[in-house]
């Protein structure tokens, strides 16, 4: 929680949103009661205010030494407050990096704290800190890959894109449509469509002529009707072909198995011949996923 001490009566001031928007605010706002207690120095030459109300107090020299998205020198802003979106957790982490000092450490930051860091660090283009958030989500990826998607696309990291997508596979399609920014609904349909294809093909091998029909006994129905039941059994290991099928396609749970669709079959007991015949399937579905582009190039 940031700590806070009562101040005076605040100016007229403007809101800030980018370097690309600046408009100007009435001075109805109500005055501003609270500031942070690490960053309140009397000879800060620029003062910010959170989104919960906290005023900043920052030297002007270390915004445009360390960051490029804040108002220009051409700006007098001594004897105004400039409002931004985020909140005062956030700003407190931000302006860390815009000073000579141990800048915060983000190893176990939470992604409901990091991901509003790392936005602002982009929005603001703070250069000290873009690196580290972009290292600190890429590594929240296996427990937060939708957050992560969503800021990669939006930032243009590729690769962290191509990296989250396949870890969303197994969301329920209409989910995903719901959550995704709009410009993004449509290319994952799209690339959800193309695993989807290549999964219901997985669900069912090839015919493979293992050898010869079997009878594995007879059974009587609740009309005392008898019938004999007949299987495809290997010639090699005598593996009931039926019993191998469904072994495989219990192993297929979601489309994101077939991420990893190398190790279908590895603990199946089979002789060599199976073993071959799994191989050869195994190779032929994970060509067929390696085609699928990755997902911002659908964007």
């Amino acid at each position: 929680m940031t700590s806070v001490e009562n101040v005076g009566p605040s100016c007229p001031s403007y809101r800030y949103g980018s370097s690309a928007q600046l408009s100007f605010m009435s001075d109805s706002n109500p005055d501003p009661t609270q500031v942070s207690a690490t960053f309140c120095a009397e000879d800060a030459d620029v003062t910010f205010q959170s989104s919960d109300g906290v005023l900043f107090r920052i030297h002007r020299k270390n915004l445009e030494t360390n960051a490029a998205g804040f108002p220009p020198s051409g700006f007098d802003t001594r004897n105004e407050v400039v409002p931004l979106a985020e909140t005062s957790e956030t700003l407190e982490l931000l302006f860390q990096f815009m000073y000579p000092k141990r800048h915060p450490d983000l190893e176990t930051a939470t992604i409901e704290i990091l991901a509003p860091l790392a936005e602002a660090a982009e929005k603001y283009e703070v250069f000290s800190a873009l690196n580290m958030c972009k290292v600190r989500m890429k590594n929240a990826l296996p427990q937060h890959p939708y957050e992560v998607m969503v800021y990669a696309a939006k930032h243009g990291y590729s690769q962290m894109v191509g990296e989250a997508a396949p870890l969303l596979l197994d969301t329920p399609l209409n989910d995903m449509i719901q959550k995704l920014p709009e410009h993004m609904a449509m290319p994952w349909v799209l690339y959800y469509e193309r695993w989807r294809q290549i999964y219901d093909k997985a669900l069912f091998p090839p015919s493979w002529n293992l050898g010869r029909q079997l009878s594995a006994g007879q059974f009587y129905d609740d009309r005392g009707m008898s019938s004999v039941q007949v299987y495809m059994a290997c010639t090699q290991c005598g593996l009931n072909v039926d019993s191998l099928f469904a072994q495989l396609v219990r192993e297929l749970k979601g489309l994101q198995c077939l991420t990893k669709f190398d190790t279908v079959g590895n603990n199946l007991r089979c002789c060599s011949h199976i073993r071959s015949l799994i191989g050869t399937w195994r190779i032929s579905i994970s060509q067929q996923t390696q085609q699928i582009p990755a997902f911002d190039k659908f964007l």
